[in-house]
């Protein structure tokens, strides 16, 4: 029975040509999975298009199409990777994290799909404070998040696992600092970091541990968590839980930053000056009321500074034992090199194109 459920078992990745939904696809297609299909806003361009992976557009927030995508798919486990970027737009936020999320639940039961993974953040639990190795039942998501991001996912996870049941097993990844390749916002701005100069300037002592965690390791905890929720003697334990997804092995916040600059041509012991803390802080405050009055977008907020300069890292315990999740990459120069090779041949050319088309608004 096992092995008939196993293979009748199709899916279906929101955002599947995203930086997440495209290693989950990949992961799919490596194992032998043949009935995956990818439904997003637009068709990836030709050179992205993958063999054996039929593709649909549509919005998040279209709960019609996406019972129609499910239906023809005849899905049976829903990855639901999709995600805005960072980019201060809370009313994107809100449609996507929220509405957006509301709509893939609605779908799911209308079309009978019996498996739901989420792709949530460790930051919807983030208050702002220390964390040092905590639980997912040591940390609370909070009534009011610390910005709008975290704040509309965390709704949008609250919804994923309030809709657990006997038609519906859900589950929800909390990754921490996602890095690898096809990553379109950490890399971007450490090479506009590295290009302009700014490198030098260093926010903090740079001390504190952080969790990273790789793409590929995110990808393989999403096929872990469908098949505990497809197993009838573990989805019990599994469905309804939320899972802190991380590298397991905290480094200083600038280890990673200072090795991607390195790579890029840095001297190992390039000069920089430490700004404190406190200064930053005090700096970002007026450059939030300034940015209030003229308007524009700016990096230093005290939401940054506050992120760059305090501890922050996760246990992934919980998903070890109840997944048999594995983190197989540590924070080397292998890693990096690999993560740069596909910037030199694929990121660079689409960072251009990105810089470009902002020019042009």
């Amino acid at each position: 029975m096992a092995q008939e459920q196993e293979q009748d078992t199709r899916y279906l990745v929101l955002g599947g040509n995203g930086f997440v939904g495209s290693h989950i696809v990949q992961r799919l297609l490596a194992q032998g999975e043949s009935g995956v299909a990818v439904y997003s806003r637009s068709k990836p361009p030709a050179r992205k298009v993958v063999e054996g992976v039929d593709y649909y557009t549509g919005n998040i927030t279209d709960q019609k199409r996406l019972v129609e995508v499910m239906l023809e798919t005849r899905a049976t486990v829903v990855f639901n990777t999709v995600s805005p970027p960072h980019n201060d737009d809370e009313h994107m936020y809100w449609k996507v994290n929220v509405e957006g999320t509301q709509a893939v639940i609605h779908a799911c039961e209308e079309a009978r799909v019996p498996v739901l993974v989420y792709t949530s953040s460790s930051g919807v639990v983030w208050s702002g404070d220390p964390i040092s190795g905590a639980t997912e039942d040591e940390v609370e998501i909070p009534e009011v998040g610390l910005e709008a991001y975290s704040h509309t996912k965390g709704i949008g996870e609250q919804a994923v696992l309030r809709a657990n049941g006997e038609k519906l097993r859900t589950a929800a990844l909390r990754p921490h600092a996602i890095i690898g390749p096809g990553d379109q916002q950490a890399i971007w701005r450490l090479v506009e970091n590295y290009t302009s100069g700014q490198y030098h300037f260093q926010i903090g002592s740079g001390t504190n541990l952080f969790s990273t965690v790789s793409v590929r390791d995110v990808a393989s905890a999403h096929l872990l968590a469908a098949s505990a929720l497809l197993d009838p003697s573990r989805r019990d334990s599994v469905g309804g839980h939320a899972f802190f997804i991380t590298d397991g092995a905290p480094i200083p916040f600038y280890h990673y930053p200072h090795l991607v600059w390195q790579e890029l041509g840095a001297e190992k012991d390039f000069w920089r000056i430490v700004l404190p803390r406190w200064l930053c802080l005090v700096l970002a405050v007026f450059v939030e009321r300034w940015r209030g009055w003229v308007g524009g977008h700016t990096i230093l907020t005290r939401f940054v500074v506050t992120t760059v300069t305090m501890e922050q890292w996760y246990s992934c315990e919980k998903a070890e034992r109840l997944l048999g999740y594995k983190p197989s990459h540590v924070m080397d120069r292998t890693l990096i090199f690999s993560f740069l090779q596909w910037w030199k041949e694929e990121g660079a050319r689409e960072h251009a194109a990105h810089s470009e088309t902002k020019k042009l608004r």
